[in-house]
């Protein structure tokens, strides 16, 4: 007899209206692919009702969790005779998910599903029609229909005729919020796939393996170096450091000779580095009480991790007053790499002994006359730009700067 979904990922306990959701695949359907190396799941299964998109997103995001993977999808199957307009809202959203250039187009469009011809209406220029059609929208929408329902249908995609510009500003300024979230959203997804499971102590694996691709040592191409003023002002690239005043708060005192991050290039003891800190994350461990702690330095020349695993609470306590977002510290320790499931990092991570609270020197811009520059694609472009010049003008102008040079 066939598993059902909630006996395949037993580990995951949803609530009573997810498990009637998952309970409503037909388990002689249910087809697993697992990529262990990648550690990903795809289900694909048959279901009975619809299920909006939102909810089976959240569930397999839930199931992702409990099994901590790197990615879960579930790809469902639907009795044809339920496709009708209904669904065109969440195909929409289904294509957002999927599509190269797809989010942020359907925000204000009107769609009529007729005949198996859907047609869409989106409030862009011909050019972000066309935009639409290179990155083959119109069929991926097809695909997505054909996978669920088993139903063919012609996808047409047109400018709205009652084109209106403020709209299609509102549009982008949207889009453009949308997009730094997406942003925020994948930085911290990177760092939840960097993640090892908890092990004790602070020390790093000692084995070695075969790199999977070579240390970038930094994305700037020059030499970076740490020069102490008489004054104890230390400048790294763009950042500038005040050590003429530490106060050691963790471990003991240390003389702060800091190298740059770049530079480290090698697993190398007794070092020094400073920085600002980004990325602070606690999260409570596996073991009762116990926490897990990362968070990355940088010093205007590259930046480098840390991770703590199973730190008690007085210990979390006494880092956070110190070690939080936006502070500067210089940090005496040594670097590593972490191995992780037989495969080694490819960067560095750093290791704490001991901690300082140091200042970072705020650059000021003295200038009487303040300038900006505004850079981006107009439809001038032989670019994939959207925007044509005037409304780029006229956008800028709104943000409330007078001295504007374009360049295209």
């Amino acid at each position: 007899m066939s598993k059902n979904l909630l006996e395949i990922f037993s580990r995951y306990t949803p609530g009573a209206d997810d498990a009637r959701i998952l309970l409503l695949a037909d388990p002689s359907s249910i087809a697993l692919r697992a990529d262990k190396e990648k550690r990903m799941i795809e289900i694909k299964a048959s279901f009975g009702e619809v299920i909006p998109k939102q909810i089976l997103y959240r569930i397999e995001e839930e199931i992702r969790k409990a099994y901590q993977l790197q990615s879960v999808r579930i790809y469902p199957r639907y009795p044809s005779q339920l496709f009708d307009r209904d669904r065109i809202p969440d195909l929409l959203i289904e294509t957002n998910r999927r599509g190269i250039v797809a989010n942020g187009f359907f925000n204000h469009c009107d769609f009529r599903l007729s005949n198996e011809s859907l047609t869409i209406e989106i409030p862009f220029s011909e050019g972000g029609v066309s935009l639409m059609y290179d990155a083959k929208t119109p069929q991926l929408m097809e695909q997505i229909v054909q996978e669920e329902f088993g139903v063919a249908i012609k996808v047409n995609i047109h400018r709205m005729d009652a084109f209106d510009a403020s709209l299609y500003e509102n549009s982008v300024e949207a889009q453009i919020k949308e997009l730094a979230v997406q942003a925020a959203r994948a930085e911290a997804e990177y760092r939840r796939m960097q993640e090892a499971p908890p092990v004790s102590g602070n020390a790093p694996s000692e084995v070695e393996e075969k790199e999977i691709l070579p240390r970038a040592a930094s994305i700037y191409d020059e030499d970076f170096t740490a020069e102490i003023t008489e004054e104890g002002k230390c400048r790294i690239g763009a950042l500038t450091f005040d050590l003429s005043a530490p106060s050691y708060v963790i471990g003991e005192p240390f003389e702060i000779r800091p190298i740059p991050i770049s530079t480290i290039d090698s697993p190398r003891r007794n070092l020094v580095i400073i920085g600002e800190i980004f990325g602070f994350q606690k999260e409570a461990s596996r073991t009762e009480g116990k926490f897990d702690v990362s968070f990355s330095v940088f010093d205007g020349s590259n930046s480098i991790e840390h991770r703590t695993f199973g730190m008690d609470a007085e210990e979390v306590d006494a880092l956070c007053e110190v070690v939080r977002d936006g502070a500067a510290v210089a940090m005496h320790g040594y670097a590593k790499k972490m191995t992780r499931k037989g495969q080694v990092d490819t960067d560095f991570t750093f290791f704490y002994t001991d901690i300082a609270s140091i200042s970072r020197i705020i650059r000021k811009d003295t200038a009487e006359k303040k300038r900006v520059e505004l850079h981006l694609h107009t439809t001038m472009s032989q670019m994939d730009a959207l925007i044509a010049p005037d409304a780029a003008v006229k956008t800028a102008l709104k943000w409330g700067h007078p001295a504007i040079a374009i360049t295209d």
